[in-house]
C-alpha cells in the first residue's frame, strides 16, 4: 500500500495472533518440564515440550475457539488428553469470572452459573487456604486479586 512519506498514516493489522499458555503441573503441583506434548489446533498438530516451568506458550488465531492437547504420560504412563475451550473470560469482578478462574485452576467443577452457590463458596475456601487468606468462601477484594495474580488475568 502506497501512502506519501511526508504525512503520518495509521495502519491496522488483521489476523493479529494471540498466545495460548498453559503450564501443566503434576499431582504434588510441581511444574511437568520437559513433557512432550501435541496441540491440535483447526486440523493441525504442533509438537513440542513445555519449558522448564512446565509452560507450553503457542501462537494462534484469536478466532480460535477450541483446541485438543495430549501431553505424553508421566512413568509410562499412557497420554493425557485435554479438549480446550479458548476465548475471552468474564471479568474477575463478576462471578462468572471468577467461577471460571477457578475452575481453569481446578478448584471449581461446576457450571459458569454466576451465583455463589455451595460448589462456588466450597471452591473459594479451598483457594483462600491454599493461597494463605481467610477461608471464608466468600468473594472479597483479596481473594478477587489473588486470583487474578495465580490466574494470569
Amino acid at each position: 500500500m502506497d501512502r506519501p512519506t511526508d504525512a503520518r498514516h495509521t495502519f491496522h493489522r488483521k489476523g493479529v495472533p494471540t498466545r495460548l499458555r498453559v503450564q501443566l503441573l503434576d499431582l504434588a503441583g510441581a511444574p511437568r518440564a520437559g513433557a512432550d506434548y501435541v496441540l491440535t489446533v483447526e486440523s493441525v498438530e504442533r509438537r513440542g515440550k513445555t519449558d522448564g516451568a512446565g509452560w507450553i506458550d503457542e501462537w494462534m488465531s484469536p478466532r480460535t475457539r477450541a483446541a485438543s492437547l495430549s501431553v505424553a504420560g508421566m512413568n509410562g504412563e499412557p497420554a493425557d488428553t485435554y479438549e480446550l475451550q479458548l476465548g475471552e473470560l468474564r471479568p474477575a469482578a463478576v462471578v462468572e469470572g471468577v467461577q471460571a478462574r477457578l475452575r481453569n485452576l481446578g478448584w471449581y467443577r461446576g457450571p459458569l452459573s454466576g451465583e455463589v452457590d455451595d460448589a462456588t463458596a466450597a471452591a473459594l475456601q479451598a483457594f483462600q487456604a491454599a493461597e494463605g487468606l481467610p477461608a471464608t468462601g466468600e468473594l472479597d477484594d483479596a481473594t478477587t486479586s489473588r486470583l487474578q495474580r495465580v490466574h494470569g488475568g
